[in-house]
């Protein structure tokens, strides 16, 4: 396929063509829209891609990690570890952060398209907003139809409130925030199917983020009649249990004696804090390990098919969460 086809299909010339898709800043992003989706047509990225790949070692590649951010710890391990494997193998990373934005998302994509250096792409952010792509793309979450390694987030928040419950818990809350809400969904749908139900005021979604979360919870959980209280929370990540025992602890709540509260992924501190959290471990390193060994498969031709791998989390009980003695 050749750029005059695609100049041809979308109505413009030659040139205008080539600025376009090589996102030149005198092209309007009318015109670039116009002549990207005539190359996806007619399959030109691939081809083009194809030939640019194949004049560079496979072995080499330089790899866009695609995030949501960095600044949570369960984030910045996760790409600490995929940038060490990547190197250890051979080839080099470039991060790229999405801030949950599916704009720019979309925007990171299509650099990593347009610049000719990037061979192939992780994506930790788990929302698709492309086509097909010219490169290999691994991603850290399930999406059907394409390459990834994920954790199953069913059976994560499951098998905690599973956990909380078989320790005679069953006034058991939730706290979250609003890039969460799939973990509250999967919680409230446990606690119908195995409680036979829950308090609406027992699920918390919180402005903001991190231990600010728990805190907000924590002082709506001060104001309620000790005999409404929920006997356990499970918080939607560590940080947020940080802010919940916290608070809870400073208005004289004993923890875990009055309430007992669960995290999820088991980041580093959480086993140092004054009460360690009981918390359910996401295997990070193992994660980054399952997306490099596929992603360096794709590449060197020996994985044709497209793969899922689902790893499995752990329940790591700590001092936390103790049996609820009516």
């Amino acid at each position: 396929m050749t750029l005059e086809k695609v100049a041809k299909r979308a109505g413009v010339s030659v040139s205008t063509a080539s600025k376009a898709l090589s996102n030149g800043k005198d092209i309007s992003d009318e015109t670039k829209e116009l002549v990207r989706r005539a190359a996806e047509e007619l399959g030109y990225f691939s081809q083009s891609k194809k030939r640019k790949l194949d004049n560079r070692s496979s072995a080499h590649p330089t790899v866009a990690l695609i995030c949501p951010e960095i600044i949570s710890i369960h984030y910045s391990e996760t790409v600490t570890s995929l940038c060490r494997l990547i190197e250890e193998r051979g080839g080099r990373a470039s991060v790229f952060i999405t801030g949950f934005d599916k704009e720019k998302l979309k925007n990171i994509i299509d650099r990593c398209i347009y610049e000719n250096e990037i061979s192939a792409a992780i994506c930790i952010d788990n929302t698709k907003e492309h086509g097909s792509l010219p490169f290999p793309m691994i991603y850290l979450s399930r999406v059907e139809g394409e390459n990834c390694v994920f954790v199953d987030l069913e059976g994560v928040v499951g098998d905690a409130a599973n956990y909380l419950y078989s320790k005679g818990h069953r006034k058991i809350g939730f706290v979250g925030e609003r890039l969460t809400l799939g973990k509250q969904r999967v919680f409230c749908e446990y606690m119908e199917k195995t409680a036979g139900g829950y308090d609406e005021k027992l699920i918390f979604c919180e402005e903001g983020r991190f231990e600010v979360i728990g805190n907000n919870a924590a002082v709506k959980i001060l104001e309620m009649p000790k005999e409404k209280r929920p006997t356990a929370l499970l918080a939607a990540y560590d940080e947020v249990a940080y802010g919940l025992m916290h608070t809870l602890r400073s208005g004289g709540v004993r923890i875990p004696d009055e309430i007992s509260v669960m995290g999820i992924n088991d980041i580093p501190a959480s086993r140092f804090l004054d009460t360690p959290l009981t918390t359910l471990r996401v295997p990070t390193e193992e994660l980054a390990e399952c997306a490099v060994d596929m992603l360096f498969d794709v590449l060197s031709g020996k994985q044709t098919e497209k793969k899922s791998i689902c790893v499995e989390c752990k329940i790591i009980e700590r001092a936390s969460v103790k049996i609820f003695d009516t």
